[in-house]
């Protein structure tokens, strides 16, 4: 009986002790994961980027894309300054390529990779290099995605339109 004492009596104050030094430990923050809002892919993707919709009129799409800061600067080339942002037009918004430089994209690549890989239907490549395709009700399209240091690229090409 002593010797359960014993025992009993160590392991209370063993978990006294654990108890006590826990308290005395400074409390983590849990962090949530850093959320990053792409307004330029709201809508995505449906709407691909800036509200460009492969159903509507060009005239509409232009409107569109001024309407989102780009400015007109040669033939089928628009331009946003406040984040330097280009975007050339080819047949009719049925292709064009959009190039990001900003700082917001480049640091939060892996979050708008990840918003496009989510959104595709089919995808094949690597991380810095690679082709989405995405089915929708109206249009079947495909974005190759291109990551440098200094700017992404990516291409729209729509597949077949219905």
């Amino acid at each position: 009986m002593n010797f359960k004492f014993y025992i009993l009596t160590h392991l209370l104050f063993f978990s006294l002790f654990l108890l006590k030094s826990c308290q005395n430990q400074p409390k983590k923050e849990i962090s949530q994961p850093k959320k990053v809002v792409f307004d330029d892919f709201n809508g995505f993707p449906v709407n691909p980027f800036c509200k460009i919709d492969f159903e509507a009129t060009t005239i509409e799409n232009q409107n569109k894309l001024i309407d989102e800061g780009f400015a007109l600067i040669d033939i089928g080339k628009y331009e946003r300054h406040s984040d330097s942002t280009v975007i050339f037009i080819n047949d009719n918004f049925n292709s064009f390529t959009v190039y990001l430089k900003s700082q917001k994209y480049l640091t939060n690549y892996d979050l708008l990779y990840d918003l496009i890989k989510f959104k595709s239907s089919q995808f094949l490549g690597s991380k810095l290099f690679a082709e989405f395709n995405f089915r929708l009700n109206s249009s079947n399209f495909s974005i190759i995605i291109f990551k440098s240091n200094q700017f992404i690229r990516l291409k729209y090409e729509v597949i077949k339109s219905t």
